[in-house]
Parts: structure tokens; sequence; C-alpha cells
């Protein structure tokens, strides 16, 4: 393990050992306890403090390009950031969506019209 973040995942599930099912084993506590301590060093980790806050800024950067599908005509986007945490459904025409495109090489082309 290296700043929290282990060094190799394991693809296949292992199933919890049936003495995990003994919730009042002294056993039981041991194991709990010592995964309740490790988990805590791992969310008190500083590269994981600073992987949420770098995650959490791509997430509500207004600049980000929308990902919209297609329903008869009219494309629509869930749109999440700081102000809209659970989401706003918006939609626009591809008309418009494609007139904000970021790779368009007059550099200043006209904000996307969403409803």
């Amino acid at each position: 393990m290296h700043d929290g973040v282990p060094d190799s995942v394991s693809p296949k599930a292992e199933l919890a050992p049936r003495w995990l099912e003994e919730i009042t084993d002294p056993k039981t506590a041991s194991w709990v306890a010592q995964h309740n301590e490790s988990t805590r060093q791992l969310l008190g980790s500083p590269s994981l403090n600073t992987l949420v806050s770098e995650i959490r800024d791509l997430l509500d950067n207004p600049d980000r390009m929308p990902v919209v599908t297609d329903h008869h005509g009219m494309l629509y986007n869930l749109w999440t950031d700081a102000a809209h945490p659970r989401g706003l459904w918006r939609r626009t025409t591809w008309e418009s969506y494609v007139q904000g495109a970021p790779g368009r090489s007059d550099r200043t082309p006209p904000a996307t019209q969403w409803e």
C-alpha cells in the first residue's frame, strides 16, 4: 500500500468468512476494529483529500463539455455542478449545441442556449 492506495486490486471479490456473522464474537470485533482503523487511515490520507478536491473541481467546472443524448431531435443533458448537486435536466437543439462547440476555430462561439 502506498499513500492509502492499494498496489493491486483483486478482480474477484472474496466472500467474507462465516465467523464474521457472529457479531458478539471477540474475533469478529477485533476484525472490525482492525478494518475500521485501516479505513480511517485511508479516509484521513492527505493524498485522498487532495484527490477528492481535484475531482470536485473538475466536476464543478462550468467549462466542461456536457454529455448529451439525442431524443426526437432535441439534445438532453443532466447537468450537475456546485449550484445543482442533484442535477438539472436541460435540453437544446443540435444547431445551438454545435454553436458552442469548444473545437471551433473562431474561439468566440456563442454560448449554447439551454432550455
